[in-house]
């Protein structure tokens, strides 16, 4: 593709710059490719959304398999840390910084458990605009400010 590197790299820099959530359209825009990794004369990406390439559409296929499949163990390790919160695309990011030493602890115990404790997730957001339109829903919510636990796309509301 874009890189003569691409055997010896993990599956995701295989895919790039292509995009790995099938739910986003791939614009050269988004990426951080330089200017002559578009040029005409390099191979098509894309052909009506999928991959031009075989090859690449089976790279890009088990990556998304393996996503999904990671999702208990994700999950388990999320319980695990404690973590329950989540930031609404394009809002923000909320963010779990446990130590090198918790994070170890907590991927073992995550191995070893087959089943995790099901936490009630909440969304935060530093936006009283977002937070109000969710609470009228009932959707659990929390009016946060920017910093440790939550990295902000706009300024803080409230």
């Amino acid at each position: 593709m874009r890189c003569g590197n691409y055997e010896a790299r993990p599956r995701i820099c295989r895919i790039y710059p292509l995009e790995a959530r099938p739910f986003e359209a791939m614009t050269p825009e988004k990426r951080l490719c330089p200017p002559e990794a578009w040029g005409r004369d390099l191979p098509v990406l894309e052909r009506d959304g999928e991959p031009a390439e075989l090859q690449t559409a089976d790279i890009l296929s088990q990556h998304r398999q393996a996503m999904i499949d990671d999702v208990p163990f994700k999950a388990r390790l999320a319980a695990t840390l404690g973590f329950a919160e989540a930031a609404l695309a394009g809002e923000g990011l909320a963010t779990c910084e446990p130590s090198p030493t918790t994070l170890l602890a907590a991927l073992a115990i995550s191995e070893q458990t087959k089943t995790a404790h099901r936490p009630n997730w909440s969304i935060i957001t530093n936006r009283e605009t977002t937070r109000a339109m969710l609470a009228d829903l009932d959707c659990p919510v929390r009016l946060v400010a920017t910093g440790y636990g939550f990295l902000s796309a706009f300024a803080d509301e409230g």
